[in-house]
């Protein structure tokens, strides 16, 4: 499982090919210092999942909709957060029935 939009190329494949895919994380929806941080919960979740370590990646993605829900309404559009929140609950869900 690919939890990068990006098709699954490393971090280092983006830096050098160009920005991240569109998401709310990079078109304004979320400012600038949590949508890194938010980025880098994804890399680490993506990270144990190339590990073969899916409870981590879950630990990881559960934190991340906790940020998520944190800073909605502030530094992430609130309907954009629901948004998040929902699609990394299906990665929860997915990852839990591996």
């Amino acid at each position: 499982m690919d939890l990068r939009q990006d098709g699954g190329r490393r971090r280092t494949d983006r830096v050098q090919r160009g920005p991240k895919p569109q998401s709310p994380l990079n078109q304004g929806h979320v400012s600038e210092g949590v949508a890194q941080s938010l980025f880098a919960e994804l890399d680490a979740a993506q990270a144990a999942v190339d590990r073969g370590q899916p409870a981590v990646a879950i630990d990881i993605l559960q934190a991340f909709v906790q940020q998520v829900e944190a800073q909605a309404g502030k530094s992430i559009e609130a309907d954009h957060a629901m948004h998040m929140v929902h699609h990394a609950e299906m990665v929860i869900e997915a990852l839990a029935g591996q």
